[in-house]
């Protein structure tokens, strides 16, 4: 009904404005409450809103001290996850479903999810090695642009 609508408007002779002036608002309307969203939300609260659910466990230490706290099953880190971490220029490097940490048989584990640019486990490629144990301190390094260290308990 409300396409409907805008259409009526959009047709009607003289009310072009009006379309115009409605998409405007919505727009503005939308910045601000972005922009507010943004705001208000810390690095913390927003890596945390990545994780699967939280326990405590174990998590991943991302640059400016922001962590990702990891739970029993999988989770697969990228772009996105790493946005708010890894300066703009970099995040081409990194692939949108990077790689990906599991944890089976009381043991985590890290994948390379066949990344453009590699992972790295304490120095040593792991790209095409399936499944790496890692245990506390271990640094992952991502496509050579960013590192990240794990931590569990």
């Amino acid at each position: 009904m409300p396409s409907c609508l805008l259409l009526y408007v959009y047709q009607a002779p003289g009310n072009h404005w009006v379309l115009i002036l409605t998409i405007g608002l919505i727009a503005a309307a939308l910045g601000i409450a972005i922009a507010f969203i943004l705001k208000k939300t810390s690095k913390q609260q927003a890596a945390s809103l990545l994780s699967p659910a939280p326990n405590g466990r174990a998590k991943l230490m991302l640059p400016d001290n922001i962590e990702i706290t990891l739970a029993a099953g999988a989770i697969s880190i990228g772009r996105e996850s790493l946005a708010r971490a890894v300066p703009v220029e970099n995040l081409v490097y990194i692939s949108h479903q990077h790689f990906a940490v599991s944890f089976e048989n009381g043991k985590y584990t890290i994948t390379d999810l066949d990344s453009l640019n590699g992972t790295k486990l304490n120095g040593i490629g792991i790209k095409g090695e399936g499944k790496k144990v890692i245990k506390d301190g271990d640094r992952i390094t991502i496509a050579e642009v960013s590192t990240i260290i794990f931590k569990s308990d």
